[in-house]
């Protein structure tokens, strides 16, 4: 079974502070359970199972797994086999953090499982990776839905339309979530810049989702564009300074937009384009994105 990686469509820093966001699989890439002789990976897998080991033995353990069977294939040279660029915000860890549910999981239990009940039982698991996980990434994953947060934090899966309006750009660089997160809590930390926040960005992306999930193309352009301006003032430390000239072009002409794809700093930015045709950015790897 294929489980693909991920994009958070809209909703980056809004959702810390409790606003809408919207994320997506993207099949673009993926990863399934393989067999074969790779000491790298089983050991990696390995030291996952001996964490989740430790809720089970303190019965805490939220997912209904069986540790004994994933232990068992671990053995047999069990790995998952992935081509999802890890410290690109595309849910590497989500996708296997998925397939581990889904593999060794109770299908009977999980079945009548709720999406929140389900969110935080994969968040424990990818906890191993990230410290902390709200279970987003690999609720994604494992529905193979796209996933609507709304404010509070209530769960829906939606069905977007289909439009080939959207890319990601390839900065070519990884990055670490951990410090940008932190950067913008500081920055929080000013009244003037929370209210801008809300007023601002928060408005901004719930309407580009709304308009997005409505077939709303103009609305959509015009929010889009307005979350990559407050951005590039605002969210200097995630840009990286290659894209700044691109990005200001994109916010000057009529052709494409460019925002922050996930917490930004590296990885994948997400563009937009006016037309369905994309636009040929000079020297720029991008991927088209359908829907």
């Amino acid at each position: 079974m294929f489980f693909p990686s991920k994009i958070l469509l809209f909703g980056e820093y809004a959702i810390i502070k409790g606003g809408e966001a919207l994320a997506l699989p993207l099949p673009l890439f993926g990863g399934k359970w393989a067999f074969e002789s790779d000491r790298k990976k089983q050991q990696d897998l390995s030291k996952l199972l001996a964490y989740l080991h430790q809720f089970g033995q303190s019965g805490t353990l939220l997912a209904p797994l069986d540790l004994a069977q994933f232990e068992s294939e671990l053995s047999e040279g069990l790995y998952f086999e992935s081509d999802i660029p890890a410290g690109y915000g595309a849910g590497s860890s989500g996708a296997l953090v998925a397939a581990i549910l889904a593999r060794f999981g109770d299908k009977n239990k999980l079945e009548k499982t709720s999406l929140e009940a389900l969110k935080k039982m994969l968040g424990q698991i990818e906890s191993y990776f990230h410290g902390a996980s709200s279970g987003i990434d690999p609720l994604v994953c494992y529905l193979q839905k796209s996933l609507f947060i709304g404010e509070g934090g209530n769960l829906k899966t939606v069905n977007p339309p289909e439009t080939g309006q959207f890319f990601l750009l390839d900065t070519g660089q990884s990055r670490q979530t951990v410090p940008l997160v932190q950067w913008f809590l500081e920055k929080c930390k000013n009244p003037d810049f929370e209210k801008m926040l809300a007023a601002d960005l928060m408005h901004r992306n719930a309407e580009a989702i709304a308009a997005f999930l409505s077939g709303q193309r103009d609305i959509l352009w015009q929010a889009f564009h307005e979350i990559s301006l407050f951005q590039f003032r605002h969210f200097e430390k995630m840009i990286l300074p290659a894209q700044r000239d691109l990005w200001l072009e994109g916010l000057q002409g009529g052709d494409f937009k460019l925002k922050l794809c996930g917490a930004g700093g590296g990885g994948f930015v997400l563009g937009i384009a006016k037309k369905s045709d994309l636009p040929v950015l000079a020297g720029q790897k991008i991927y088209p994105l359908s829907f």
